[in-house]
């Protein structure tokens, strides 16, 4: 594999050649072509499709209306002021100065119910020839380079991964030509305070990390009424940046995210997910007691804390969890009652699972997880002392939770110190002086991102006050602060 400059226009020239399209963290565009229309209900992008593609998107989202013979660009009944070939011909530009790369493009057919669509297209194809990669099948990066692959959701076409079966605002798992999608289009904006939008992003982002189908596609676009597009991305995209800036999100799958607007550091920060080749799955969940049910769960290989709401989408629901299988030495799960991560609980390691639960006198008794690499067991252990593990300590020069995403800060005026949390929920905040007395324990049952302490109600002195942060999925977050 030759090793390129991982700049937007070729990155997919460091991949190794050999990975399907479907398994790579792609950068999309919805609605690739609206730049052309500056109305607030129109617009969806702001970067032509040029500089989508050198920026780093591999994934267009193209509409086109079939009208006086030709394809006219749509979104919905608003012409764009683009015909297809034009939007052939940036691709064709783009791949021939870019020969490692591949567009992975979605055409549909809209405001048009032509049967001559499909007819037309193929005479697109044919005054394009080499341009696109006619297969049906899921194409390797080497046999796509220089070509586009069509995602084809209009009927009749003779070629292309078909996905005619597709949700109009709502989520699921589909079949087209026995090929599956896990797919997230849900775009309408839910009163409250809340957009429902990211709620869904975000539920997709944690499936695509266990999911076993073929393709994985999660749109983060949405609309909010008289607020328009943009209400909803730039909610949605403070998430997706806060989120592919973690270190967490270049160690699992992400699937093909496809946004409005997307900011130019994290259309990078997606495609450089695929620069980390070993994703390994570690742990296997189930909740059939012989581990044969058809929902595996399987978990990567990384320092991670799950409650078991996170798999209610993937089969398992909470107290259902009754097999358990780890297959790296170095790795201890520990399995707790309650969730957040209290209750009683017990130690697992490649060394005593494999089995059913009733085993440990914990089946279908799991709501949280926490898994941990350690390196600190041999095959000679058949039992873990937890009392060997500090889950406060473990790893923590690695630990890949302990970063930035925490801030926190004091406010003079107001004597109060803020915590804030960019990524989830704060569950719980501790508070300890440099002699480790502990000032406050307080556990949060409130869902919120942001916490305030007031220095006036708690009794401390001026000097260093050590905080220990817990956030909704059971990570512990170290932080100090200085009391003048």
């Amino acid at each position: 594999m030759t090793l390129h400059s991982q700049n937007g226009n070729n990155w997919m020239g460091s991949v190794n050649g050999s990975t399907k399209v479907s398994d790579l963290d792609i950068p999309g565009t919805h609605d690739s072509a609206t730049y052309t229309k500056s109305l607030p209900y129109v617009q969806t992008q702001r970067l032509s499709i040029n500089e989508q593609l050198n920026a780093g998107v591999r994934f267009l989202d193209i509409r086109c209306r079939y009208f006086n013979g030709d394809f006219s660009i749509h979104h919905g009944p608003i012409y764009l002021n683009l015909n297809f070939q034009q939007v052939l011909d940036m691709c064709k530009t783009f791949l021939r100065n870019n020969p490692t790369e591949t567009i992975i493009m979605s055409v549909k057919q809209e405001q048009s119910n032509d049967r001559y669509f499909p007819i037309r297209f193929q005479q697109y194809v044919s005054a394009n020839p080499g341009l696109f990669l006619q297969t049906s099948t899921i194409p390797t990066l080497n046999e796509a380079k220089g070509k586009i692959v069509l995602f084809r959701r209009f009927s009749g076409g003779s070629f292309g991964i078909q996905a005619t079966n597709f949700p109009d605002d709502t989520y699921g798992t589909y079949s087209n030509n026995g090929i599956s999608m896990d797919i997230q289009d849900v775009y309408s904006y839910r009163t409250g305070w809340d957009i429902r939008e990211k709620e869904f992003t975000e539920k997709y982002l944690i499936k695509a990390r266990f999911s076993t189908s073929d393709f994985v596609l999660n749109y983060s676009s949405g609309f909010a009424g008289l607020g328009g597009i943009t209400t909803v991305s730039g909610e949605v995209n403070r998430f997706l940046y806060n989120y592919f800036n973690h270190p967490l999100a270049k160690h699992v799958r992400n699937g093909y995210i496809i946004m409005d607007f997307p900011n130019v550091q994290t259309i990078r920060n997606i495609y450089m997910c695929n620069m980390v080749s070993n994703k390994k799955k570690i742990v296997k969940l189930n909740k059939d007691c012989n581990g044969n049910n058809d929902n595996d769960i399987l978990l990567p290989q990384l320092n991670y804390s799950y409650k078991i709401d996170d798999f209610n989408w993937l089969g398992i629901k909470n107290d259902e969890l009754s097999y358990i299988d780890i297959y790296d030495r170095n790795a201890v799960v520990r399995l707790y009652e309650h969730g957040y991560f209290s209750g009683s609980s017990r130690d697992m390691t490649y060394y005593n699972t494999g089995s059913c639960l009733t085993s440990q006198s914990f089946n279908d008794k799991t709501s949280s997880i926490i898994v941990r690499i350690t390196g600190n067991y041999s095959k000679n252990s058949n039992e873990i002392d937890s009392d060997e593990i500090d889950y406060d300590k473990i790893d923590q020069t690695n630990n890949l939770l302990q970063t930035d995403d925490i801030k926190v800060f004091l406010n003079p005026n107001e004597n109060v110190i803020n915590i804030e949390n960019s990524m989830s929920n704060i569950r719980r905040v501790t508070l300890y002086d440099l002699a480790g007395k502990q000032i406050l324990d307080k556990v949060i049952n409130e869902e919120t991102f942001k916490y305030k302490i007031d220095l006036n109600l708690i009794n401390t002195n001026q000097g260093i006050i050590l905080i220990k942060i817990m956030d909704e999925n059971g990570n512990i977050h170290n932080k100090k602060i200085l009391i003048k």
